[in-house]
């Protein structure tokens, strides 16, 4: 018997895969979960933020985000001082807000996101994102992050409204951003 020319194999694989089909490393098959989506690893940071850019793209709208600690915030958006160039590419394409417990390094926030600082006994176990019909968990784990990102619009708008309820019982934080290296006022 003859065996399937390689393009045939693959057309057929990929026409399976574009139906929801995944292939495992151990020969066998599963339908793919597409409401959940996780990033982890090394480059999880990396991978999760092109992924959050693609879907403000594509969706539109308002970035929402509650961080248990800055240093979480700089870690999960690769922000490092006096570069903040991911978030700036964020804020081009939407608007940016996040609460916080508290801002130890005000160098580390560009302009174009709107902070907030709140009590800890409001910020929840997790610290998480929210942007166009997308909800995404953030996770430490040892140095690398965990992204849990859940696709349902319901979820993402029960996580909205959470975040707005917090974010308009907290006073407007007005900073003076600086240079690293120079003391800022919060």
């Amino acid at each position: 018997a003859m065996s399937p020319r390689a393009t045939t194999m693959k057309i057929i694989r990929c026409a399976l895969e574009a139906s929801g089909i995944e292939f495992l490393d151990g020969g066998g098959v599963r339908r793919r979960n597409v409401d959940v989506k996780i990033f982890q690893g090394p480059n999880s940071a990396d991978e999760f933020f092109e992924h959050l850019l693609d879907t403000v793209r594509n969706k539109g709208g308002e970035v929402v985000a509650m961080f248990r600690s800055q240093g979480l915030m700089a870690q999960a958006c690769g922000l490092v001082p006096g570069k903040p160039g991911r978030l700036d590419a964020l804020g081009r394409l939407a608007g940016i807000k996040c609460l916080l417990p508290e801002i130890r390094d005000p160098s580390l926030l560009p302009e174009v996101v709107q902070v907030r600082t709140i009590l800890r006994p409001h910020i929840g176990p997790a610290s998480y994102l929210v942007y166009g019909d997308k909800h995404a968990i953030v996770l430490a784990e040892g140095v690398a992050l965990r992204f849990l990102v859940f696709s349902s619009a319901s979820i993402a708008e029960d996580y909205r409204t959470h975040f707005f309820a917090l974010w308009n019982m907290t006073p407007p934080l007005y900073l003076e951003r600086c240079r690293p290296g120079r003391r800022a006022r919060a």
